[in-house]
């Protein structure tokens, strides 16, 4: 069998079971009255969890992570109320952290910083509403400081500055 679970007047409630076709179980959660409720957890062929996320009443709530085949972490946040909320962080197969970005009511606001595998930093701004909005810095692959100035509703705003991949204005 691929999958179980239990009804309760014609709705999805209570515990659901998912199994691959090896019989090994890879999928575990809870419906109550028709809804998503609790904590559903994923794993793969080894055994090994590869996304948590709890339930409320239907929608994504609290902390949430995705991790590679091993175990390792590569996405973690957390949701309030279905949508994206707090702090996101993001790290690469070598478990070197690539973003840290902040949500509010699922969008992109405040500061986030974006990193290559290598660790250089790639730019650094800032977010309202989803958009980019006030200072920004980019820099190359080298981490050498490329275009700095302003975003105003996700355009270019105001007084820019530009060097070269050398660092020359």
């Amino acid at each position: 069998r691929q999958s179980a679970t239990e009804y309760r007047n014609d709705e999805l409630h209570g515990r659901w079971t998912r199994w691959d076709e090896q019989g090994r179980k890879n999928g575990a959660g809870e419906y109550k009255n028709g809804e998503k409720s609790g904590r559903w957890t994923t794993w793969n062929e080894n055994n090994v969890k590869v996304t948590v996320i709890d339930f409320l009443d239907g929608l994504k709530s609290g902390v949430w992570y995705r991790c590679d085949k091993d175990g390792n972490k590569l996405i973690e946040g957390e949701y309030k109320n279905g949508k994206r909320d707090g702090k996101w962080t993001t790290w690469n197969n070598k478990q070197k952290v690539i973003e840290i970005s902040s949500f509010s009511g699922g969008k992109q606001t405040g500061r986030s910083i974006r990193w290559n595998d290598d660790g250089v930093k790639l730019y650094e701004g800032y977010f309202k509403d989803g958009t980019r909005d006030d200072y920004w810095v980019h820099y190359n692959k080298n981490g050498v400081k490329t275009s700095s100035g302003d975003y105003k509703n996700d355009k270019k705003n105001g007084h820019w500055i530009f060097w070269d991949d050398n660092g020359v204005k």
